[in-house]
């Protein structure tokens, strides 16, 4: 075997190996840039997730706050429910002792108040939740 042919020989296996160590660079290469993307889209879903949470847990915050308004708000307005009871009944026992008929009506107005004033307090207090309810899964909703 001459010497030349020996020296291409060569020439050509460092070549081989050279191209085969740039492709497995470049392989590499590819491997480190999907690795680093999976890697940042790992991160954006979780930055996604820790605002969705902030965002039901404010919403959560939010409704409990107005249950609590909502229900001190019913709460008065029981009060004042009591409160216009006793002025019915007072204003019944004082009509009492001069117009009976007078006495009558006003006691069957004071039971129709009562029921009116009871069924509705009750539809608003229910009303209320619910409108709350409704807030708070807008406020939590993903934007």
């Amino acid at each position: 075997m001459s010497p030349q042919l020996i020296i291409a020989a060569l020439i050509a296996a460092a070549g081989f190996g050279s191209a085969w160590q740039i492709q497995s660079w470049r392989a590499d290469a590819k491997e480190l840039a999907r690795a680093e993307q999976e890697l940042v889209d790992q991160r954006n879903a979780a930055t996604a997730a820790i605002r969705r949470t902030e965002a039901v847990i404010q919403a959560q915050s939010a409704a409990t706050v107005r249950n609590g308004v909502l229900r001190r708000d019913a709460a008065g307005a029981r009060d004042a429910l009591v409160g216009l009871s006793l002025a019915t009944e007072q204003a019944m026992r004082d009509a009492a002792t001069t117009h009976a008929a007078c006495t009558e009506r006003a006691r069957a107005l004071g039971v129709v108040l009562g029921t009116v004033a009871a069924a509705g307090g009750a539809i608003a207090e229910k009303s209320d939740r619910h409108a709350s309810d409704a807030k708070m899964m807008l406020d939590a909703w993903p934007k």
